[in-house]
């Protein structure tokens, strides 16, 4: 039968051996240089199921199928007394019987007396299948995380409660520069050393307001458009970001997790696609149906304000001798002029389109006096007057302006385009003059 703790010919302390008893790591106790069984507990009693009492006998008698393996190992921590471990052994157990296939790491650790002398072998047996079974499942989910992460096409970053980026996926690395994920890893206040945000009308954004530090108030973004720009450089990019809080099974919240998608190209594209719907091709300036549209936005807004717009309705002089005798090039070239010099001439708050031809039209807000409007008709007139250089060719237009005012001309923006347009003819009878609507032309001489 075999020794266990109960049948000890050796004084055991009673909480020593009722630790042997309950632990469950396999234990047992070798002595002498040939490694004799001296006892072992019972959680160590399925490893030597079969092999009858082993008390007394030697681990090469009771194990004769690897005792080329592990005598060798038992004499090297017998003589030098340093432990040994085998790790993640696999192993047959007879258990419940039948056989169980198991791994074990067997620990190998020398004993000694009073006086120090090496007296045998503490061999601990720790099963662990599960613990490898559970280590294995976590590599494998990590595999698969790194992998989705790998290939998500969007960037995605998952940050510390208190601010710490711990994790990038790749497309977030390339699109913010880093080369590698070490280099990424920083706290919020880290990245404001690098980075700036703005949004797209360049107003700064201040770091309380970033999406890592929204995320972790508890707010949930849903593509939130930002301008990133890395400091004491040219790069800059447009990104959406969403994000969230995780929280563990106890509602704590346990990390914050942002996505990014680099939109940098579609809002260049959408920019451009928005300037060709609203713009003239040839002048760059507004086409007539978004003229028409920023004219009735500003009339609401005057209506409410109480304040007065002028509307202008220009058309050029002379401008088809210019086509007829220099050609089409020319008179591109004149109208491009044409609409630089009137740009120039107007503030920011104003607005000005090109109806096609030759044809202009001009919205004044934000003036004070009624007569505002003549004065600046008069500075227009004076510089489409210029000569103009187009193709080699010294040119000179001049313009006829028609001017009409709300609210005493017309309620809406039809109304005030057509009074100018109207007002416009009745200059254009002189040529190089303005004519209020209802009123008689001015000129440049008089």
């Amino acid at each position: 039968m075999t020794h266990t703790l109960s049948t000890l010919e050796i004084a055991t302390p009673g909480l020593a051996r009722m630790i042997l008893e309950h632990v469950p790591a396999g234990i047992a106790v070798l002595e002498g240089p040939k490694h004799r069984f001296l006892l072992v507990n019972p959680a160590y009693e399925p490893f030597i199921a079969g092999k009858g009492d082993v008390h007394g006998r030697t681990v090469a008698e009771v194990f004769p199928e690897i005792a080329e393996t592990v005598v060798p190992l038992l004499d090297h921590v017998f003589q030098t007394g340093e432990p040994f471990s085998a790790l993640d052994m696999p192993l047959a157990l007879w258990r419940n019987g039948s056989l169980d296939e198991t791994r074990i790491t067997f620990n190998y650790i020398p004993w000694r007396d009073a006086s120090g002398e090496i007296q045998g072998i503490l061999v601990q047996a720790i099963e662990t299948t599960e613990r490898k079974r559970i280590e294995d499942t976590l590599r494998h989910r990590e595999a698969q995380l790194e992998a989705i992460l790998e290939h998500l096409t969007e960037g995605l970053v998952v940050a510390t409660i208190d601010g710490f980026v711990l994790q990038w996926n790749p497309v977030a690395l390339r699109m913010h520069g880093f080369a590698t994920l070490e280099e990424a890893r920083r706290s919020l206040p880290e990245l404001t050393e690098i980075f700036e945000l703005a949004t797209e009308d360049g107003a700064a954004v201040p770091v309380e307001d970033w999406p890592l530090a929204r995320v972790l108030r508890g707010e949930t973004l849903d593509h939130w458009e930002v301008v990133v720009r890395r400091r004491r450089s040219e790069w800059q990019r447009i990104f959406s970001y969403g994000g969230t809080l995780v929280y563990d099974t106890n509602g704590q919240p346990l990390m914050a997790v942002l996505t990014i998608q680099d939109i940098t190209e579609r809002k260049a594209s959408e920019k451009r696609l928005y300037y060709q719907a609203t713009r003239d091709t040839l002048t760059g300036l507004l086409n007539r149906a978004h003229f028409f549209e920023h004219l009735s936005h500003a009339l609401s807004a005057a209506q409410r304000k109480r304040q007065p717009v002028a509307v202008m309705f220009l058309d050029l002089d002379g401008f088809k001798p210019v086509n007829d005798t220099y050609g089409h090039d020319a008179g591109d070239r004149v109208l491009q002029a044409v609409a630089h010099r009137l740009r120039e001439s107007l503030r920011d708050s104003d607005a000005i389109a090109r109806l096609g031809g030759d044809e202009f039209v001009l919205l004044l807000t934000d003036y004070e006096d009624g007569r505002e409007p003549g004065e600046i008709a008069r500075r227009l007139l004076d510089t489409v007057a210029r000569p103009i250089e187009a193709r080699g060719h010294r040119c000179q237009v001049t313009a006829s302006i028609g001017i009409s005012r709300f609210p005493e001309d017309g309620p809406d923006a039809k109304t005030l385009v057509k009074a100018a347009d109207t007002a416009m003819y009745r200059a254009k009878t002189r040529r190089g003059c303005f004519a209020f609507a209802g009123e008689e032309p001015g000129c440049l001489d008089g």
